[in-house]
């Protein structure tokens, strides 16, 4: 097998492994070092993915090319739904997200409180 392929394909089996890692070790809180490794995570699929679109859709057939393709988006997409929902994949944080929560509950009971 082609050194390339075989590089491509140990790669993608250790950010599977520490996919598995993350998902098994998540428990909501999605502490920093784990917003790190899952950040890590995502950034070598999409090295992974950068270099299938350039170098190694050349050397595979298109229908493996195509299989590898899913692979990656279906791991990226479980690894950016980790922990924060959709505002994580949107490039809000949780932080973000309970500031804003905490403003149109703070908009509410001013407006409770000024009818009566």
């Amino acid at each position: 097998m082609n050194p390339v392929v075989s590089n491509w394909d140990d790669e993608y089996a250790r950010l599977s492994r520490a996919a598995s890692q993350l998902r098994s070790n998540n428990n909501g809180g999605g502490g920093q070092q784990q917003q790190q490794q899952q950040q890590s995570v995502l950034v070598g699929l999409e090295r992974l993915k950068g270099q299938l679109n350039v170098t190694l859709s050349r050397m595979i057939p298109p229908a493996e090319a195509s299989r590898r393709r899913v692979l990656v988006d279906n791991l990226s997409r479980q690894i950016g739904g980790m922990g924060g929902g959709d505002a994580d994949l949107l490039g809000f944080n949780n932080s973000d997200n309970n500031d804003n929560n905490n403003n149109n509950n703070s908009t509410q009971s001013s407006s409770s409180t000024g009818a009566g």
